[in-house]
């Protein structure tokens, strides 16, 4: 009986040990499974992450002072907000210090979250095109330049106002703005105030070689003084085939000792932009800038001018014209005259066509 029972009390325990050794095996293929689900997920996700292209080019602008969350939107904006929150958040893994990323970068078309990433956190930035047009004043330009580049009005002005920022080219303030030609440049977005100054200066000095310097001394004047009468030859008309023209009309003027006497000097003095007849009011104007007060050149540039205008004026042929008059016609085009008599006559043809349309 005693052998019977210890049998019996033996079989039990062995069973119960079976159970819990079947029971490891099921949980260890658990957590192999689990594993291998999150490793496919995490597969799938890299994958998306390796695969979704952007659908343009595009670039993208990091401001100074910006956060992670300046970063997305700019990057929703342009190619949605799934794949911007993929780039942040391979951002995020490499712990980027944004305040040393200020600039712009091009992300291209067809380039995954990861590279996009990268190229926001250690790529080289990417010039912009900086297109300067027609500005009468440093006001304006500075307004434009606050638009396109990460600057403020301000900061651009300060600069361009600082003396010893003009003592470094060897212009006075009121010459500054011949520095900017118009014409399309590349730079960065995150160039300073000073920079850009700079980057402009080393145009005007490449243009401005010994060839043109001598040009411009064999019509008697400097370069600078070649920029101011060519800003005003622009104002005066937006015909490339008349500006060497009217340029030599004026260098004629020059030479003898007479009053320019250009209408857009008396405007310019007046700083109402948008007239469009100049009366007695604003030639009397007691300006510097007014050439029909004073004679000579104004003491700088009444804006911007390019090079085209520049290398009008330069190689212009020589002539007797002395007076101008705008057109009875309106075509932006002007009669030109040696004698006063015949200019009186095309003045008074033209101030007829003004009464007429009835402008003031």
């Amino acid at each position: 009986m005693e052998n019977k029972s210890r049998k019996k009390s033996i079989t039990p325990k062995k069973r119960i040990n079976n159970k819990k050794q079947a029971k490891k095996p099921n949980r260890l293929k658990k957590w192999l499974i689990l594993l291998a689900l999150l490793a496919v997920v995490g597969v799938l996700a890299l994958g998306y992450v390796l695969i979704n292209g952007a659908d343009d080019d595009v670039i993208i602008k990091i401001p100074r002072g910006a956060k992670m969350e300046n970063v997305e939107d700019s990057v929703a904006k342009y190619l949605g907000e799934e794949y911007a929150s993929m780039v942040v958040g391979v951002m995020k893994t490499q712990k980027v210090d944004l305040s040393e990323r200020n600039g712009a970068y091009k992300i291209s078309k067809g380039m995954n979250p990861a590279k996009a990433a990268r190229v926001l956190t250690h790529g080289g930035q990417t010039g912009i095109k900086l297109v300067l047009r027609h500005f009468r004043t440093k006001d304006q330009l500075a307004e434009f330049l606050a638009g396109k580049l990460d600057m403020t009005k301000k900061e651009f002005l300060n600069a361009f106002n600082d003396r010893d920022v003009q003592a470094t080219y060897k212009l006075k303030p009121e010459e500054m703005i011949a520095l900017f030609m118009e014409d399309t440049y590349e730079v960065y977005w995150s160039i300073t105030p000073e920079n850009l100054i700079d980057k402009m200066a080393g145009y005007y000095i490449k243009f401005w070689n010994q060839s043109r310097i001598e040009d411009a001394a064999d019509l008697g004047l400097s370069p600078i003084e070649m920029m101011t009468l060519c800003s005003i030859v622009d104002e005066e008309t937006s015909k490339v085939d008349e500006k060497g023209k009217i340029g030599r009309l004026y260098i004629n003027r020059l030479n003898k000792d007479m009053k320019l006497q250009a209408d857009p000097t008396a405007k310019f003095a007046s700083k109402n932009f948008g007239l469009r007849r100049i009366t007695s009011k604003q030639t009397k104007l007691r300006s510097p800038y007014n050439t029909y007060y004073v004679k000579g050149l104004p003491p700088g540039p009444i804006g911007t001018t390019s090079k085209q205008t520049i290398k009008a004026v330069l190689d212009s042929d020589d002539s007797d014209y002395l007076y101008m008059c705008a057109k009875e016609d309106f075509s932006g085009y002007h009669n030109f005259a040696v004698t006063y008599e015949e200019h009186q006559a095309n003045a008074r043809r033209y101030q007829k066509a003004l009464n007429e349309r009835g402008i003031k």
